[in-house]
């Protein structure tokens, strides 16, 4: 019983600490704390029209957040596999990848490195407060819950038959056909089977309202075909159009990304 209390004390004595570590260390070394490390504790509350209760910023959703933020600031920006250490200027636009507490986590363009920078140090509540906190939304319409139509699948328009008097000609036919290279033919049907199947959990195959194919991409020396599935989410303003894109290989959806950042949808 002794032991157990003794681990207790020592538990509780060592979260103290975490949390009054800055202050404390001023008090014994005269080193006083950094503005991130001020901040990592700290919670910031918004209070957003029709809602009762203020939001912790830290509590939203990747999706609900800006796609990028104004660092006011330099911040130092670490990669998690090499070490290596940046700089992203003060003045710099930045991608926001996740808030923690006080902090924003930012990022240089699609980078793994990250770094943290106070939030009064950046743009993000202008942001959200200009209706910028919606990446990759369609700005010209928004649409209420009550509807749930199904989702539109771009129409197949059969070819003009050629006029009797004209020789009919045999379309070319490619050197290797997509079937036999395990290339999806019709990425929106590749699209809708993932999502049926639950292989992303951002948003459901009710919420969708267009799909549309796009052009290849090469990403680390792999080719894949796109797609994007634009749906519609809750989001701390009412409910927004929101754009997912699909990379596609071997017929099959291999990861989901938002459509303008590329960073990887859950």
């Amino acid at each position: 019983m002794n032991a157990l209390l003794l681990i207790s004390c020592i538990a509780a004595v060592g979260v103290v600490g975490y949390l009054v570590e800055p202050q404390l260390r001023f008090q014994l070394t005269g080193v006083a704390p950094t503005a991130v490390e001020i901040a990592r504790g700290k919670k910031v509350l918004l209070q957003l029209p029709g809602r009762a209760s203020p939001v912790d910023l830290a509590s939203l959703p990747a999706a609900q957040l800006p796609q990028g933020v104004l660092v006011k600031t330099d911040v130092t920006v670490t990669d998690p596999v090499s070490g290596s250490t940046s700089i992203i200027p003060a003045g710099r636009q930045a991608n926001l990848v996740a808030i923690e507490g006080g902090n924003c986590r930012v990022s240089p363009g699609k980078s793994s490195a990250t770094g943290l920078v106070p939030i009064t140090e950046t743009d993000l509540i202008k942001r959200i407060a200009q209706g910028q906190a919606l990446p990759d939304e369609d700005p010209e319409t928004e649409e209420p819950t009550t509807a749930s139509p199904q989702p539109s699948v771009p129409e197949l328009t059969q070819p003009a038959t050629p006029a009797l008097s004209q020789p009919s000609v045999e379309p070319k036919k490619p050197a290797i056909a997509p079937a036999e290279v395990g290339v999806a033919v019709d990425p929106v049907k590749v699209m809708q089977d993932s999502i049926r199947a639950a292989e992303i959990k951002e948003f459901s195959f009710t919420q969708v309202r267009e799909w549309q194919a796009g052009a290849d991409e090469t990403l680390d020396d792999q080719t894949y075909q796109t797609g994007t599935a634009t749906y519609i989410a809750p989001t701390i303003l009412g409910n927004k159009k929101l754009r997912a894109k699909a990379l596609i290989q071997g017929g099959k959806v291999c990861r989901w990304v938002r459509s303008n950042s590329g960073i990887q949808l859950n």
